[in-house]
């Protein structure tokens, strides 16, 4: 996989401080990102820290509650709670993992009050579902 500056990242870079991305912990509840992927554009919410509200690819059509793992290059290493450009995101949501294809742009949306309460009901409504 290349980085920013062309280079062939590897998975010992992955920690580097080189890569543009973005960490969950450092953004306040309610926060939402708009992330673009290769091949398809994510409304992320998020709750509070990696617990996120995630929206779009074919996985998500509805706002969902999950868990945001992090960035990987599709190996087995992974940055914890980080949304890395030329990253896949890692998420877990309804007992099912989803990994998108590679991060092209991370940008900030004004949270308007209906994600938020989409958010809530997905969260809600997730911790109603049995057997989870």
């Amino acid at each position: 996989m290349k980085g920013n500056d062309g280079r062939v990242i590897g998975e010992r870079d992955l920690m580097s401080e080189n890569i543009e991305g973005v960490h969950l912990e450092d953004l306040p509840p309610f926060t939402t990102l708009l992330v673009r992927t290769v091949n398809s554009l994510y409304r992320v919410v998020v709750i509070q820290g990696t617990e996120v509200c995630v929206q779009g690819g074919s996985f998500f059509p509805d706002p969902t509650s999950a868990c945001l793992d992090g960035a990987s290059m599709g190996g087995s290493s992974i940055r914890v709670g980080w949304i890395g450009i030329d990253l896949l995101v890692e998420i877990r949501a309804r007992g099912r993992r989803i990994i998108t294809s590679p991060v092209r742009a991370i940008t900030v949306e004004r949270a308007s009050s209906w994600v938020v309460q989409a958010c809530c009901a997905a969260r809600h409504a997730d911790r109603a579902l049995p057997g989870e």
